[in-house]
């Protein structure tokens, strides 16, 4: 049987349509999006005509890039490194264009090359630094921080970032090791102690940690964050009672102090009382002095929360309804909402709440994209459809879009539009791995529509070169294979590896199942036909057909008989099951 990419619920469970990854390059300093003040354009010696031309492409590729053209733009820069191939400039330039469309594996070798032909460039090894900190490199990160260290001793504030580094790794000796050098420098700084603190902390030692804190609460002793954060520290050790003895100083320094309020959200999360949680959070939501920002920032960390969100569904969804209430006019709150019905998979709600946000705002891609996620859970095709034409007149280049849109017209019965769809969105899908292989699925599904057999056979070999275990189009491929009767050694392979991998999952045993029926090892073909009805709570039409048709092929007419009636009961085909059941009887 197949595993319907779109119709079944089990896939719908199963499957993520992988996403652009819309990683934004770390601020590591506020020389990020400098220039250098001068840039060597033509290190390799030129004749005359070459220097012209290359000249001509450098400029025609800058304007391009103040245009907003980025494909005219990379291709006249990689028309620059064809003249000179020891252009560092354009190697900079063209790093930069492919990090802003998402290409980042060009983008850090044209950066690597850069830095390789001026490696005392300091804005390239920035650059560079920044793609190593949006591609998680650490380990890279940590070499560029330690040179840059070295040559400019006077970046503290890039040396601070070495600090971070290790820090999130783990690597507490060295972090504290650099924030001390740091410290040793410029002397007394907050930000300094801070991280020290919360080093402290994660290695559990909580007297460091609170002597750091305390130190500023000596030097500033009306500045009240430093109370709270020291609050925080106990109320994570237990120590409740401190907690609240550090929570009273500060409403002797600042009555109603708004800050105050937002940290015993995390006071009462800690000690599970949510009655004078919610308590806090209806005066949160309601006080106009809390920026709306952070109120919508505490709201969403209930809706992620699996435990709170489960826990408590009623009062989160009321806390969000009042804060709607009290801001209308923002539409933010319609996406958090939305993502809050999403996260309790009540998909019609999300749904109807993305639409109210794109009444008001088309501009939002990621809202679109949700939109047409959760469409395409509930079976909504036609405003799949709609809203993916909408949503593509705005992001041309956006190849989930393409793919949402290929959907909508395979269900919805267009196949050829489908087709044309598809092919045009994997243009833009190149590079992103999981896409691709949804795409070369559909493909599968759709050559298979229009009776392009060689072509979707094709489609599904190509998806499963790319994850030759992906088990929903091992199942698809093997199945289609089946119904033609053809390959069915190779079929019944595939689909063994969907066994072995999942062995009580009904669809996978179905398709099973189906192959050695149509291979004629009917004794075979009956058990894991059994198996697969057996394993499925509500079995599919197909499954219950499949069975019955084994049931008769093997003499039990009257089994058969029965399970062809369920199997039209659950929606299969009548008149095909009609005559089965007519021609049994007689």
């Amino acid at each position: 049987m197949k595993t319907d990419l779109f119709l079944s619920k089990e896939f719908k469970k199963l499957i993520q349509i992988i996403i652009y990854l819309g990683l934004l390059f770390v601020v590591i300093s506020c020389h990020r999006k400098a220039v250098p003040g001068k840039i060597d354009y033509v290190k390799k010696e030129l004749n005359s005509k070459d220097l012209q031309n290359y000249n001509y492409l450098f400029s025609e590729a800058l304007k391009q890039k103040i245009l907003g053209n980025i494909p005219k733009s990379i291709a006249y820069y990689e028309q620059c490194l064809k003249i000179n191939t020891e252009s560092d400039a354009s190697m900079f330039e063209l790093s930069n264009l492919y990090s802003l469309v998402g290409e980042y594996k060009i983008s850090l070798e044209h950066a690597k090359n850069a830095v390789k032909e001026d490696p005392e460039n300091l804005w390239y090894k920035l650059h560079l630094l920044n793609l190593y900190l949006t591609l998680n490199m650490n380990d890279s990160s940590i070499m560029i921080l330690k040179e840059i260290h070295v040559n400019y001793p006077e970046r503290t504030d890039l040396y601070f970032n070495l600090g971070g580094i290790y820090k999130e790794n783990g690597d507490f000796k060295k972090a504290l090791k650099v924030f001390e050098e740091i410290e040793d420098i410029v002397g007394y700084s907050p930000n300094i102690i801070l991280q020290k603190a919360e080093i402290y902390e994660k290695q559990k030692k909580f007297e460091k940690a609170e002597d750091e804190i305390n130190k500023l609460i000596d030097k500033y002793q009306s500045n009240i964050n430093y109370y709270i954060i020291l609050a925080e520290l106990f109320y994570k050790q237990g120590k409740r009672d401190k907690a609240l003895e550090m929570y009273s100083k500060v409403e002797q320094i600042e009555i109603n102090s708004n800050a105050a309020l937002i940290s015993k959200i995390g006071f009462y999360r800690n000690i599970n009382n949510y009655d004078l949680l919610f308590t806090v959070l209806d005066t949160v939501v309601s006080r106009n002095s809390i920026d709306l920002n952070k109120k919508i920032q505490i709201m969403i960390s209930f809706i992620t929360d699996p435990k709170e969100i489960k826990d408590y569904p009623n009062e989160i969804l009321l806390r969000l309804r009042d804060l709607q209430k009290l801001n209308n006019e923002d539409n933010r709150i319609n996406a958090v909402i939305a993502d809050y019905y999403m996260n309790i998979e009540n998909y019609h709600e999300a749904s109807e709440m993305f639409k109210q946000y794109i009444k008001k705002d088309k501009t939002n891609y990621m809202v679109w994209e949700q939109l047409l996620y959760v469409e395409n859970i509930i079976g909504n095709y036609q405003d799949l459809y709609d809203h993916s034409k909408d949503a593509l007149s705005l992001f041309r280049t956006a190849p989930v879009l393409y793919f949402f849109n290929g959907v909508a017209c395979t269900e919805l019965g267009k196949p050829y539009e489908a087709e044309k769809i598809l092919k045009r969105g994997m243009k833009f899908a190149e590079g992103n791995k999981p896409l691709m292989i949804q795409y070369l699925a559909m493909l599968g599904e759709t050559y298979r529509n229009l009776g392009k057999y060689d072509l979707s056979d094709k489609s599904f070999e190509d998806a499963l070169e790319l994850e030759p275990k992906n088990l929903i189009v091992l199942n698809n491929y093997s199945y289609y294979l089946s119904l033609r009767k053809k390959n069915l050694k190779k079929a019944l392979k595939m689909s063994s590896v969907c066994i072995k991998e999942e062995p009580l999952n009904a669809t996978y045993l179905d398709t099973y199942g189906w192959i050695l029926f149509q291979m004629r090892k009917y004794n075979d073909a009956i058990k894991y036909l059994k198996m697969a009805v057996e394993n499925d709570d509500s079995p599919s039409p197909e499954i219950l057909e499949h069975y019955g048709d084994v049931l008769k092929i093997t003499g039990e007419d009257e089994e058969a008989i029965k399970y062809w009636i369920k199997a039209s009961n659950a929606g299969g085909n009548k008149d095909e099951l009609k005559q089965k059941i007519s021609n049994a009887r007689h």
